[in-house]
């Protein structure tokens, strides 16, 4: 599907402080609605024309025009009287434009200004943008700056509700945590509906299965979520049983990744626990563990278990564990 064939639903409404006659973009825009785009598209033109900073005008154009190039060049007008437009930023993004070759984009996670690159930050690495293919090549972000970026992010919510949320989920897609980033999406999404690139990012983490992972090693917890999120999986992590018990009531799990030796609650009472319940019983339940003995692995198959892998654990093996009791399509 090109451009400009996107769902008008999808178009956002966006706030211009410039006071402009809007009445041929009115009328364009209920010809939109009414399915006539020939239409729509000569009223934009004339709206474009009469206003030339009317943001509105060239982004509804942009989406209603089915040439390429005159959407690129649509949306390099609406960067021109609004830089910080993301929308025109992840267009401009997908098609490998530059939105202005003289601007500097600051990161918002590190704050170094870099005119090289922004859809990627050569300081911490991060990628800048809702770009969930290019966050899946992912290797050295410098995930301590992120933490910092979150912990301000998280008590500027009150402040900047839309902002924070939005750039809280692109922090947490490039730690790997994108169960995170969507419950971040969603409340964006809820503060300023039809955002395109939040739009677009939520159907497609919703579409990703979801799979929990559960140890107590952090280190743990971060290779198998980082191998999952990188293969089209949707993660959530838990350090504890408790944890995550609470989880699976909570969310729609599609499978389990769980260590066995954990403190308090080990991975045995865990998968007992989820065994007994007629809404988790079905779950897939990976064990994991650091002996490769027969007697854990009949242990785990007694606990319910449904796999059974061993550490240092192989990504290759993870993945075809779970492709073997997960439909990831």
């Amino acid at each position: 599907m090109s451009y400009g064939q996107k769902k008008i639903q999808e178009v956002p409404t966006v706030r211009s402080a410039h006071a402009v006659d809007n009445s041929p973009l009115k009328a364009a825009i209920m010809a939109a609605q009414q399915g006539d785009r020939k239409r729509a598209h000569v009223l934009l033109q004339m709206a474009c024309r009469r206003d030339e900073n009317n943001e509105q005008a060239w982004l509804w154009r942009a989406s209603l025009t089915s040439d390429l190039a005159e959407a690129t060049e649509c949306m390099k007008e609406v960067l021109r009287i609004n830089r910080e437009n993301r929308i025109a930023q992840q267009w401009l993004a997908r098609t490998h434009e530059p939105a202005a070759e003289s601007e500097e984009y600051e990161c918002p996670f590190c704050g170094r200004e870099d005119t090289q690159d922004f859809y990627r930050c050569d300081r911490c690495k991060a990628v800048v943008s809702l770009d969930l293919e290019l966050m899946k090549e992912l290797a050295d972000v410098n995930t301590a700056i992120l933490e910092h970026a979150v912990n301000g992010y998280k008590q500027a919510i009150p402040d900047d509700p839309y902002n924070s949320n939005y750039w809280l989920a692109v922090a947490y897609l490039n730690m790997f945590r994108s169960e995170l980033a969507l419950t971040h999406l969603l409340e964006a999404q809820r503060l300023e509906p039809y955002q395109k690139d939040v739009d677009i990012a939520v159907e497609k983490l919703r579409r990703r299965k979801l799979i929990l992972v559960v140890d107590d090693s952090v280190t743990i917890r971060s290779l198998v979520t980082r191998v999952l999120e990188r293969n089209g999986c949707r993660t959530l992590e838990a350090s504890t049983g408790m944890e995550a018990l609470s989880y699976v009531d909570q969310k729609e799990i599609a499978a389990v990744v769980l260590d066995i030796g954990m403190p308090m609650m080990d991975g045995y009472k865990v998968c007992r626990l989820l065994r007994e319940h007629a809404r988790t019983a079905a779950i897939p339940i990976i064990m994991l563990s650091g002996n490769d003995g027969f007697f854990d692995k009949v242990r785990g198959k007694l606990a319910g278990s449904t796999d059974y892998l061993t550490k240092p654990l192989k990504p290759n093996m993870l993945m075809a564990s779970i492709h073997k009791h997960v439909d990831l399509t």
